[in-house]
């Protein structure tokens, strides 16, 4: 099992309306820090909202893996949020990762229908997509090869 940690900078980038009391600071969130660590034992596979995630992915200490993430924009009436991260997959070859991310980057929603898919299926594998709502839009997908700790 391999785990990888995304640390992240939130900061405001507007400032709320004093006149409106529903109004909120817009937000800005900044990737400073990627890092993958074998985890032993036993550990829960889960798919979370930010970072730290673990996957199923049996590499040895230092070799090389590609962590694909997402980065997109969230919001409501209120605010916007800009830079979620969202750690998709991990594979232990470039290629799996580069078609992942091809994939992603292709998926899209139109905003208009009345019924949206959440989820991708590829690879034989569901992954969510948090970016896809009336609000939310993917910035971009990127590979990350980390040698792993």
């Amino acid at each position: 099992m391999i785990q990888i940690i995304v640390e992240t900078r939130e900061y405001e980038t507007s400032e709320p309306d004093p006149e409106d009391s529903w109004d909120r600071a817009d937000t800005a969130m900044e990737v400073v820090g990627v890092a993958a660590i074998k985890v032993n034992g036993r550990v829960e596979v889960r798919r979370g909202w930010y970072g730290n995630d673990t996957f199923d992915v049996e590499p040895n200490e230092h070799d090389l893996v590609y962590a694909v993430i997402a980065r997109y924009s969230a919001g409501d009436t209120f605010g916007r949020d800009t830079g979620r991260v969202q750690v998709m997959d991990v594979f232990d070859n470039n290629e799996d990762a580069a078609a992942l991310t091809e994939a992603l980057e292709g998926s899209e929603h139109d905003k208009s229908q009345a019924v949206v898919d959440f989820e991708l299926k590829h690879g034989g594998r569901d992954y969510y997509l948090p970016w896809v709502g009336y609000f939310e839009r993917l910035e971009n997908v990127d590979v990350h090869p980390l040698r792993v700790n």
